[in-house]
């Protein structure tokens, strides 16, 4: 299943929870923007992977629901005003961002603590090994942190992605943390 979204800009009030098996469109990442309202209540993110039945977090996977696979975010500009992540991919198994540019409101250089913003966060949540994340010719910009992941998760590529106005890039720590991680331009 595909949604397409035309050139425009998309007022988002609430994070868009991606299922398994869809994969969302833009025109392209220039006339294509998905950008939180500054109101929105969940300060989490903008967008946030779910399970077949639209749990999230730690209830994915419940009651026999279908874990997220299979997706894709293509042709996309994310921006946030004052959410903590853009992406959050909690228990991401093949997941790909295809000429996407993330950015916040932040315009640095300092950071204060409880406040950072991270383009994508990578989350495993639990022992289950869980992975195969590409982004693949994105843009990061005017966020603290571009990628941030301490968890059990395998196989993340970053390839030609622009980093540009970030306090840090890529974050990958914790025991055990992410293994086969491959950042090439």
């Amino acid at each position: 299943k595909t949604v397409w979204f035309p050139a425009g800009r998309y007022l988002v009030s609430d994070p868009i929870l991606l299922y398994p098996e869809v994969h969302l469109q833009g025109e392209n990442n220039q006339n294509t923007q998905l950008f939180q309202a500054n109101h929105t209540p969940s300060k989490l993110c903008l967008l946030r992977l779910t399970d077949s039945l639209g749990q999230t977090g730690a209830s994915l996977g419940d009651n026999i629901a279908h874990l997220p696979v299979n997706q894709s975010v293509c042709d996309l500009n994310l921006h946030v005003q004052n959410a903590t992540q853009i992406v959050l991919l909690e228990r991401p198994n093949q997941i790909e961002f295809i000429n996407c540019w993330f950015s916040s409101a932040w315009t640095g250089p300092t950071v204060t603590p409880g406040t950072e913003v991270t383009g994508v966060t990578i989350q495993s949540l639990g022992a289950f090994v869980y992975g195969d994340v590409w982004l693949n010719n994105c843009k990061f910009t005017n966020m603290e942190w571009a990628m941030y992941c301490d968890q059990n998760i395998e196989n993340i590529h970053i390839l030609n992605t622009s980093f540009n106005n970030l306090y840090l890039g890529v974050i990958t720590s914790g025991s055990p943390g992410p293994v086969h991680v491959k950042v090439q331009n």
